[in-house]
């Protein structure tokens, strides 16, 4: 499976309230969320990411609610991962106080033109190589459900594509393929 990306940084400005206070992560939190909407670019490209930053941006509510990074698989297109907050930052996005402080945000975008298996392994590598610059155990690869009890990501949980567990041997792999065996701590 091709998990080659192009990091599109949207990182929210220094005064956005979704900017809560600085962190140390610790675990990796994968999401994810639905935009049923198709949004074109101007050279006519499907352009999600950059609908959900404008509604990110522009639409504030009372939590304050955001992500570090939303991952784009659509079809026939480049994968993307766009980075709206930086990993340092806490922000409100696990649904407790001890996730939001202590993770990392992953969400996975779901949408008509989204291929999930793509968008799946994608999401799994980029969680590799945070593992790796955090120095992140496998075991700290949680879904959303971990902190809050939400159903999230939904598909995973169900059992949809590879399911939960799937989803973590996929991170391992990847893992492994990056920086060797030797380096993964999985407790």
């Amino acid at each position: 499976m091709n998990t080659n990306y192009t990091l599109v940084s949207r990182l929210l400005p220094q005064d956005s309230p979704r900017r809560i206070d600085k962190m140390t992560p610790t675990y990796i939190t994968i999401h994810e969320t639905s935009l049923g909407t198709d949004t074109k670019d101007t050279k006519g490209g499907t352009m999600y990411g950059e609908k959900h930053y404008e509604e990110v941006l522009n639409n504030p509510n009372e939590r304050n609610v955001a992500y570090h990074f939303l991952v784009e698989a659509n079809y026939n297109e480049p994968s993307r991962v766009y980075q709206f907050l930086p990993t340092n930052v806490v922000c409100y996005h696990a649904g407790s106080p001890e996730g939001n402080y202590h993770s990392i945000g992953i969400e996975r975008l779901v949408n008509s033109d989204t291929n999930m298996w793509r968008a799946i392994y994608v999401q799994a590598r980029l969680s590799a190589e945070l593992m790796k610059e955090y120095n992140i155990p496998l075991s700290h690869v949680v879904p959303h459900k971990f902190w809050s009890g939400k159903e999230c990501p939904g598909r995973l949980l169900a059992g949809m594509y590879c399911g939960w567990n799937g989803f973590v041997e996929i991170v391992k792999k990847e893992y492994i393929s990056m920086y060797g065996p030797d380096n993964l701590i999985n407790t």
